[in-house]
């Protein structure tokens, strides 16, 4: 005799109690997020992002396209600082994050605190707590409603 897993009492109370249990889980990481963004005035920059955000034309030299140029250049810090990090490789990782960040010609845009980010995340896995809080801080800084930092 055959019993499909929903029909027995033992499984659906199971099932119901693991429902309850993500359902907690939102809510309080829903709350965190909340508590977090209330707890952080928006206009005062952590020191490490304040150091990080010079004028975008005075990074960029003045011109559009060596702007763009330096934009390109970041982003493929970033993504060999991906394979980095797939590769375990936190340290170099880390390098090719910061070089990214410098190279960035807007410290303001979205794309420096994915920078930020990610070497927070490199910076985590070599036990490194207090720059990674350092680095979360900075993206937080740039995109207040970057959640993967916040989880971070």
């Amino acid at each position: 005799f055959f019993f499909s897993a929903a029909s027995t009492p033992y499984m659906t109370y199971h099932a119901d109690r693991r429902l309850v249990a993500v359902a907690a889980g939102a809510v309080a990481v829903g709350v965190g997020i909340y508590l977090l963004q209330s707890s952080k005035p928006a206009s005062s920059p952590t020191p490490a992002a304040a150091a990080a955000a010079p004028p975008p034309a005075e990074a960029a030299g003045g011109g559009d396209a060596a702007a763009e140029d330096l934009h390109a250049q970041a982003k493929r810090a970033k993504d060999l600082g991906n394979k980095r990090f797939q590769g375990r490789q936190y340290d170099k990782a880390c390098e090719e994050y910061t070089r990214a960040i410098e190279l960035a010609p807007d410290k303001r845009h979205k794309d420096v605190a994915v920078f930020f980010g990610n070497r927070a995340q490199a910076r985590a896995m070599l036990e490194k707590h207090a720059e990674a809080e350092a680095d979360c801080d900075a993206a937080l800084a740039i995109d207040p409603k970057y959640v993967k930092v916040l989880n971070r």
